[in-house]
Formats: C-alpha cells, sequence, structure tokens
C-alpha cells in the first residue's frame, strides 16, 4: 500500500510540473521574442546612426577639399605665383608674401595655426628673402 501511494504522489506531481513548465516556458519564449525585437531594433537604430556620421564626416571633408580646390585654383594670381614656386623661378618680394598669407589662411582654415607658421620653405629655397624682418628664417632642411 505504501507504494501505491508513492507512485500515485509521483504520477500527479510529474502532472503538476507539467502543468506549471508550460506557462514558464511560454513566458520565457515571449520574454526572449521581446527583448530579441528590442535588440534588433537599437542595433539598427544604432548603424543609422553611424552611417549617417560618417555620411556627414564624408561631405564636410569633401566639401572642405572642393573649397580649397576652388580658392587655390579659382585666383589667376595664387596660379601664377604657385606656377612660379614649383618650377623653382626665384619669386618677387610681393609674390612670397602673397604665398605666406594664402599658406597663413589655409592653416587658419585648417585649424592649425602655428607660432612658427614659417618653418624654413621659402627661406632656403629664396635666399634673397631671407634679410627681411619678421620671416623666421632658420637653418631648415628644403623641402
Amino acid at each position: 500500500m505504501k507504494g501505491m501511494k508513492r507512485k500515485f504522489f509521483l504520477k500527479r506531481m510529474w502532472n503538476f510540473v507539467v502543468v506549471m513548465l508550460i506557462p514558464a516556458l511560454l513566458l520565457v519564449a515571449v520574454t526572449t521574442y521581446m527583448t530579441f525585437v528590442t535588440q534588433m531594433h537599437r542595433m539598427t537604430q544604432d548603424n543609422e546612426r553611424g552611417i549617417e556620421a560618417v555620411r556627414s564626416n564624408i561631405s564636410l571633408v569633401l566639401d572642405s577639399v572642393l573649397a580649397q580646390n576652388s580658392y587655390m585654383t579659382g585666383m589667376t594670381r595664387t596660379n601664377m605665383v604657385l606656377n612660379k614656386a614649383l618650377k623653382r623661378e626665384s619669386l618677387s618680394y610681393t609674390d612670397a608674401i602673397y604665398l605666406r598669407s594664402r599658406q597663413s589662411q589655409r592653416e587658419k582654415a585648417a585649424g592649425s595655426v602655428r607660432p612658427d607658421a614659417d618653418d624654413g620653405r621659402l627661406c632656403g629655397r629664396y635666399p634673397e628673402h631671407q634679410p627681411l624682418a619678421g620671416n623666421n628664417c632658420r637653418a631648415a632642411p628644403v623641402r
């Protein structure tokens, strides 16, 4: 008789566990699904923000490059002075000053203003401009 009670108890216990397990498993499944959907939505939003940030950075860089290109090639005097400098012809005083002012404007536009903006590029290449006051010429290698 005692064995029958134990067998009956185990059978009822198993039925009880199965009945309680079904809602628990359903609850876990629903929670997992909701978490998955929320995470997918969050990842999609993060990816869209990242793509938009990359697009805006590329746009800013390209706009800056195009603006500098149009600035450098849009003026006839700039083209003439750069052509002289690239051909290593001697520059007049006004041409050297013009190049330095363009260089400082370009550095200001790039946000990299340095106190020693002239690092010897014009000094070594055009020695006739070395005696000028305030040109910061020093023994620097010619690039």
